[in-house]
């Protein structure tokens, strides 16, 4: 499931630890927050072509990035529990234990499941699709000493169609009729 970690650049399926989000309110007030797991989610051809262009190998700079996506891949149990939020002072829902066996076995298009069996100081993670965030492109490559895994082939693949499914699904209404 795991590939070799490698610094020189970010690749999809990078899990770095302890990235700082900083924000802006609508009414111009400062914050930030942190989680403990990040999974980069831009697509790997996007990622090495901004690499490249970056580093004078394409003649324009077209292909260079603003911002790469992430999600915060939350320890299995703070989620489960309904913890994983708790910096950010917001409560949670728990799973029970028919929706969370749906969960763990990546059968929920909300969330997906990362086995981190490899990698023995890394808890089991569950990714929640609702919660993405963009980074300045700069601080994702001055955090790279920070990754700890890389999903490998065909797993990065298997999440980013997944992400793409939750993202394009028709929203029905409530009720129909």
């Amino acid at each position: 499931m795991f590939g070799k970690v490698s610094n020189d650049r970010p690749h999809q399926g990078d899990i770095l630890q302890n990235l700082q989000y900083k924000y802006i309110t609508d009414d111009g007030e400062t914050g930030s927050f942190t989680f403990p797991f990040w999974v980069i989610m831009s697509q790997e051809c996007d990622l090495e072509h901004d690499f490249k262009a970056t580093n004078g190998e394409y003649k324009d700079q077209d292909k260079c990035l603003k911002a790469i996506l992430a999600c915060p891949a939350f320890p299995s149990e703070q989620l489960k529990a309904g913890t994983h939020m708790q910096n950010l002072s917001l409560t949670m829902n728990t799973w029970g234990s028919d929706l969370w066996k749906k969960i763990q076995a990546n059968k929920d298009p909300r969330f997906h499941t990362i086995v981190t069996t490899e990698i023995a100081e890394l808890p089991n993670m569950v990714i929640d699709f609702k919660w993405c965030f963009t980074f300045p492109r700069e601080y994702i490559y001055s955090e790279l000493n920070n990754k700890v895994a890389c999903l490998d082939v065909p797993y990065k693949e298997q999440l980013s169609q997944r992400f793409a499914y939750y993202l394009s699904r028709i929203p029905l209404p409530e009720e129909l009729g």
